[in-house]
C-alpha cells in the first residue's frame, strides 16, 4: 500500500477553530477523518474533537491489521462518536448537546469506503477531473434533487447551511455510504470541511490537487479558500491523498505522512480554551473508558439496515 497524506486546517475569519482531522494506518489500511463543530450550537469543537477520538481509537483497536467489514466499521463508529456526544453532555450538563459533522474513509486493499453525516465532503478525483463526491445532507442538495434548486450556486445559496443531519442532535444519524470505489494509481482523496468547497469550484480543487504533492497542493488550497472567503470565512480543514497503488513503483518509495510541516500517522488539532476549560482529565478519562469499551469487543457489529 504506497500513499501520500497531508492535512492542514485554517481558522479563517471564525475565533475558534471548530474543525478537526486525523489519519492513521497499518500496512494494509488506512484511515481518514474530518469533522466540522457546528458552530450554531454549543461547543461544536467539543463534539468534533470527541467524534475523531472515538473514530480512531475503533480503527487502532480492529484494523489488525486490516478492518473485516470496512463498511460497518464506518457505520458503527459514527453511532459510537453520536452516543458519546451524548453521554458526554449529560456527564458535563451542557446546556445543549454539541454537533458535528463527519466524513471518514478507509482504504483497504486497493478499495476505498466512506460514509458522512452532514456536509463535510469527500471528492475523488482522477486525471485532473471529478470522480465523485459525497452529496451533502443540507436542505439545499434536497431542493437540487427535487428541481427546485437547478442552476443555483450552494456557496451563497440561503439554504445552503441548513443541515438535517449530524452528530450529536437528538436523532440517531442517518450514516450515509458511498458505493466502494477501487483507486486506480495517481487518484487523489481529498476530505474538506465547508470553509473550503464553500470558496472554491470543484473544478478548481481539481485542479489544484491533480499535479502537485498533496504536501505542496493542500496549503496552497487552503490559502485560497481562506482568501476567497475573505473576513468572515469559515474554518477551512483538508485531508488529501494521493494513492500510488498496491505495488512498488520506481518514483514512490512509500507512505509519505505529513502533516503541516510534522510527520506523523494521527493528528488532532490542539484542544480550544473552552476544551481545555472542561477539563483534561475528564476528557481523558473519558476516552480511555471509550477505548477499554471497544478492546473488550470481541467482533464488529454485524451492518445496521439502511432505512
Amino acid at each position: 500500500m504506497r500513499f501520500s497524506v497531508f492535512q492542514d486546517s485554517r481558522r479563517g475569519g471564525r475565533q475558534v477553530n471548530q474543525d478537526r482531522m486525523a489519519y492513521q494506518f497499518t500496512k494494509e489500511a488506512l484511515l481518514l477523518v474530518v469533522c466540522d463543530g457546528m458552530g450554531g450550537h454549543f461547543g461544536g469543537e467539543v463534539a468534533a474533537q470527541l467524534a475523531v477520538e472515538v473514530i480512531t481509537s475503533r480503527f487502532a483497536a480492529e484494523a489488525l491489521p486490516f478492518l473485516r467489514n470496512p463498511s460497518a466499521f464506518l457505520e458503527d463508529a459514527f453511532v459510537d462518536a453520536h452516543n458519546a456526544i451524548g453521554e458526554r453532555t449529560i456527564a458535563q450538563r451542557f446546556p445543549e448537546s454539541p454537533r458535528t459533522t463527519a466524513v471518514a474513509c478507509v482504504i483497504q486493499h486497493g478499495t476505498a469506503f466512506w460514509a458522512h453525516a452532514g456536509d463535510s465532503r469527500l471528492y475523488v478525483f482522477r486525471k485532473g477531473r471529478q470522480l465523485l463526491r459525497t452529496r451533502d445532507h443540507s436542505k439545499y442538495e434536497l431542493l437540487q434533487a427535487q428541481g427546485v434548486a437547478m442552476g443555483m450556486d450552494a456557496a451563497h445559496h440561503p439554504d445552503r447551511n441548513k443541515l438535517f443531519n449530524c452528530l450529536g442532535s437528538p436523532q440517531t444519524p442517518l450514516v450515509e455510504h458511498g458505493t466502494p470505489t477501487v483507486l486506480k494509481n495517481g487518484d487523489r482523496l481529498l476530505l474538506c470541511s465547508d470553509g473550503v468547497w464553500s470558496n472554491l469550484h470543484d473544478d478548481e480543487m481539481a485542479r489544484m490537487l491533480g499535479h502537485d504533492d498533496v504536501a505542496k497542493s493542500v496549503p496552497v488550497l487552503l490559502d485560497q479558500a481562506v482568501i476567497e472567503g475573505g473576513s468572515s470565512c469559515d474554518n477551512a480543514t483538508a485531508l488529501a491523498v494521493h494513492w500510488a497503488g498496491m505495488g512498488a513503483s520506481p518514483d514512490f518509495e512509500g507512505a509519505s505522512t505529513r502533516t503541516g510541516g510534522y510527520e506523523t500517522t494521527a493528528q488532532i488539532l490542539p484542544a480550544s480554551p473552552m476544551t481545555a476549560a472542561i477539563s483534561e482529565a475528564e476528557i481523558d478519562a473519558a476516552v480511555d473508558e471509550i477505548r477499554a469499551a471497544i478492546q473488550r469487543t470481541e467482533k464488529p457489529a454485524p451492518p445496521k439496515p439502511r432505512r
